[in-house]
């Protein structure tokens, strides 16, 4: 999907990729629950590259590189969010 959007063109196109998302989802998933449940906890000794992050700070990453990211294609790790 990266690569066919870098593709197309854009003048400047921002890349987000989280390591996983936390939020809430309807319908829940047990074990997904669960599973963010434990990375929750364990935040504190889990590498920032591997945490979940909210929807939120996707959105503003997003927002940052639609209004002030550099030409050409911008990737936004996991653990810059």
């Amino acid at each position: 999907m990266e690569k066919e959007l870098a593709g197309v063109g854009f003048a400047s196109l921002t890349i987000v990729r989280p390591s996983g998302i936390d939020g809430e989802r309807n319908p829940p998933r047990a074990m997904e629950s669960l599973g963010m449940s434990i990375v929750r906890h364990l935040a504190p000794i889990i590498p920032r590259r591997y945490r979940v992050v909210t929807p939120t700070q996707i959105a503003k990453a997003l927002i940052q590189g639609a209004l002030a990211t550099p030409p050409g294609v911008n990737i936004v790790e996991s653990e810059a969010l």
